[in-house]
């Protein structure tokens, strides 16, 4: 008994879709670049490192060429570079949590909603 071999194909006769062209590599690259990798255009004028938001960048200053902190603790008179420290530290030491209305989880929204709220929601 003899084996049979599957025939040589040629590259042109492999074409996976015809009705689609193939694109090269190198745009599928710069697709992914453009799409997925941060830009940096805000870039320190004292170091020249770059970051992906001002905010960042004015942090960067602020805490390595400055020595700013213009968010202060009313309590400690602490200091912070950037207004989410200081808004964390709030939260976690102070136990102050949002300014305003305070917010159900999303797991209690869906249940509190379909109840009768004292007057609110009522079908007339």
């Amino acid at each position: 008994m003899t084996a049979t071999r599957a025939p040589v194909r040629s590259p042109a006769s492999t074409a996976k879709n015809p009705s689609k062209p193939e694109v090269p590599a190198v745009n599928m690259l710069n697709i992914h670049n453009s799409n997925f990798v941060l830009k940096t255009p805000h870039k320190c004028v004292h170091c020249c490192k770059e970051y992906p938001r001002k905010a960042y960048l004015e942090g960067h200053i602020r805490s390595a060429h400055t020595g700013e902190r213009p968010f202060v603790c009313a309590h400690f008179e602490n200091g912070f570079v950037l207004e989410t420290m200081s808004t964390e530290h709030l939260k976690t030491t102070h136990g102050m949590g949002r300014v305003g209305k305070e917010r159900l989880p999303r797991s209690k929204r869906e249940v509190v909603q379909g109840q009768n709220l004292g007057g609110f929601n009522e079908e007339t």
